[in-house]
């Protein structure tokens, strides 16, 4: 799965997430806005809590997920904290309690041959 966020600059912030099969193949693609302006590290976070929601609401037990946001990658995998989204971690945490296997990953934007920001279609 990967996960990706826009902030723009008419007070959007957009989410996108992509589930692929072990063969690479698109399962599920989503994506959703809020007019709502956040700073970028909270913006990708909320963008991971709302992508394991996905995950949960489409049955998905296992799963690895990929983020282009390396400072949430590193405090989900406490590896760092950020006290600005740490209860939004929390939630994250709790939700990836109850899945049998989790991943969370940093990937590279350009590793990401078909990124989920091109998702976002938005007025």
């Amino acid at each position: 799965m990967f996960v990706d966020v826009g902030c723009f600059s008419n007070g959007i912030t957009g989410w996108g997430v992509s589930i692929h099969d072990q063969r690479g193949m698109t399962i599920f693609s989503s994506c959703r806005s809020e007019n709502i302006t956040v700073e970028p590290l909270l913006a990708e976070v909320l963008g991971v809590r709302w992508a394991i929601h996905v995950v949960i609401e489409q049955g998905i037990s296992s799963v690895s997920i990929n983020s282009d946001a390396a400072n949430v990658v590193n405090c989900l995998n406490n590896k760092s904290k950020f006290a600005a989204i740490e209860i939004v971690l929390y939630d994250c945490k709790e939700l990836m309690s109850g899945m049998s296997n989790f991943l969370i990953q940093f990937v590279r934007r350009e590793q990401c041959p078909n990124c989920v920001l091109r998702l976002f279609v938005l007025a």
